[in-house]
């Protein structure tokens, strides 16, 4: 019996195929075609497949089908990148490795969204947890804590090896733990980034503490969680923290960090703005009062 999900792949293909005209490849137009698109066995010919094992998949029949012929498939097809990633999706195949590009800059639109959340610092980091982007109210955090920009700086390097940027953390030992636990999840599908092994080469020979923990290989996965930073003249301020992966580019993470509404954390950080950027202040007032209102009464 044809399960949803084959019915799903066989619908897909058919599809495809009847939008192609020989002509897109390289295949002379014989003779009038009662259907749009090209036939079944020009497509196995061309993915170098039998025309019966094709036609199976077409009519949804439970046969196993391998990242080769997926690859054949999707090449023969002219399928899209989007389409392809679907097509191995629908295939049940995992797609095999390739090397993704550093990326350095995140598009303006999403930093024009990110600048526009006034109450929440917003860091983007990459695969490497390169930051690769930070919102403005970050940039006001770390010039005051951290004493230099972030973006182009690594987190894990930050964390371990900047003192500075390890006195804002509370707890700090535990958010240690997990931060590489959360970073060796990662790496385990990026084993073959030689960019990335030196990376951590590197850093176990700069920090002991993270040397020690990589070799536990503890596993920690992405939650959502509380996080509380000591900043100078200012004490423990609460977050909430979440993440999000960026929708163009998924080799991105967004990480939200907006005020807890315990122990009067936005007032906190309206007193840092104040002290660090008033001007940027009476702009965020201005904008939001409602919301600012709102938020002190909760």
């Amino acid at each position: 019996m044809t399960t949803a999900r084959q019915q799903e792949l066989a619908d897909f293909l058919v599809t495809r195929r009847s939008r192609l005209q020989p002509d897109q490849v390289g295949l002379p137009t014989i003779g009038r075609r009662r259907t749009p698109g090209l036939r079944r066995e020009e497509v196995a010919t061309l993915a170098g497949i039998s025309l019966t094992w094709y036609t199976w998949l077409e009519q949804g029949r439970d046969i196993h089908i391998s990242d080769q012929v997926v690859a054949s498939l999707a090449n023969a097809l002219k399928l899209t990148e989007s389409e392809t990633n679907h097509f191995y999706t629908l295939a049940g195949v995992a797609q095999p490795d390739t090397p993704v590009p550093f990326t350095e800059t995140i598009n303006t639109m999403l930093q024009r969204t990110i600048d526009s959340w006034p109450l929440s610092g917003v860091i983007v980091i990459d695969r490497r947890w390169n930051f690769v982007a930070v919102n403005q109210l970050a940039d006001v955090f770390a010039t005051q804590v951290v004493g230099h920009p972030l973006v182009h700086e690594n987190l894990l390097r930050e964390m371990f090896t900047d003192d500075a940027f390890a006195q804002v953390i509370t707890n700090w030992p535990i958010v240690a733990h997990n931060m590489v636990g959360r970073f060796r999840q990662m790496y385990a599908s990026q084993t073959d980034d030689q960019d990335l092994t030196a990376f951590v080469t590197a850093l176990r020979h700069d920090s002991a503490i993270f040397s020690q923990l990589w070799t536990q290989h503890d596993i920690v996965p992405e939650a959502e969680r509380g996080k509380t930073m000591i900043f100078p003249d200012t004490g423990e301020v609460h977050f909430d923290e979440t993440n999000f992966i960026v929708g163009d580019n998924t080799d991105l993470h967004m990480y939200v960090f907006t005020p807890s509404p315990e122990d009067n954390t936005l007032d906190k950080i309206m007193g840092i703005l104040n002290h660090t950027n008033p001007q940027q202040l009476q702009r965020f007032k201005a904008s939001f009062s409602p919301l600012l209102e709102k938020l002190s009464n909760e």
